[in-house]
């Protein structure tokens, strides 16, 4: 089984990102979502043509949010938790066909789920490729550093640690917000957990390319879920000399 701690490990440093007061709410204005998906580090690189399909998706998502938070609250309304922000994450906002739309949701409390859903899917997809919308949901006082909370994703191959920090240490250059706060500005980062999380990304490149990761032992996948890791590798180095970090000094 792949355990992303077999590479190096995370300082925590709080709080590993802060929200704005501002607040983007359903079928919100496009331009105001641009304003904040200007801070998205594809979406500064990219060229007009690719810049207005990123903002069709962002807005598309954005207008049809019911499906999505009425997911939420279906699951975790009898919680009491208040969500506080949705956020696209993966590959959703930039990849030609991608094939799952992963999202960061942020709540009230301390709290960890990791949860997945295909009901009317067929309505958020302006793409035709989504095969499913998986959902990582993170408390809003273990992002803070209030509490302590477990956070490990498992499945038959894999064993995800320490995910509210690979989450969100390079959200605010990653994810486009669709909902409730956006991410306020991406100076304020750990630079050496980002290092950590680079090197988290390489080490499972590496098991892949030795076919010792499940589900993608078989090429043509294989090579691309790699090349994957290694190029957003890239990407978050880049992003990450444009930047002045905060550094980890505990």
């Amino acid at each position: 089984m792949y355990h992303d701690r077999d590479s190096l490990q995370y300082s925590a440093s709080y709080p590993l990102i802060e929200l704005k007061d501002d607040f983007i709410k359903s079928a919100d204005d496009p331009k105001k979502i641009e304003t904040y998906l200007l801070q998205n580090f594809w979406y500064q690189k990219a060229n007009s043509l690719k810049r207005h399909d990123m903002l069709r998706r962002v807005v598309h998502l954005n207008q049809h949010l019911k499906i999505i938070l009425d997911f939420i609250s279906e699951k975790y309304g009898s919680l009491g938790f208040e969500c506080i922000h949705i956020s696209t994450a993966g590959s959703y906002l930039y990849s030609e066909t991608p094939g799952d739309l992963d999202l960061d949701v942020i709540v009230s409390g301390s709290f960890f789920d990791y949860t997945t859903f295909n009901q009317g899917i067929e309505l958020i997809d302006t793409i035709g490729t989504i095969k499913k919308v998986s959902l990582t949901v993170m408390g809003e006082d273990n992002i803070l550093g209030r509490q302590k909370i477990v956070d490990n994703i498992e499945n038959d191959g894999f064993l995800h640690q320490d995910t509210i920090i690979r989450e969100l240490l390079v959200a605010p250059m990653r994810n486009a917000t669709i909902y409730g706060k956006p991410f306020d500005n991406q100076k304020n980062i750990d630079g050496r957990n980002v290092l950590v999380r680079v090197a988290r990304q390489l080490y499972f490149a590496s098991l892949t390319m030795q076919g010792k990761i499940p589900y993608y032992e078989e090429e043509p996948l294989r090579t691309k879920k790699a090349l994957s890791r290694v190029n957003e590798a890239h990407d978050i180095i880049e992003w990450l000399l444009n930047t002045e970090p905060r550094l980890n000094h505990e």
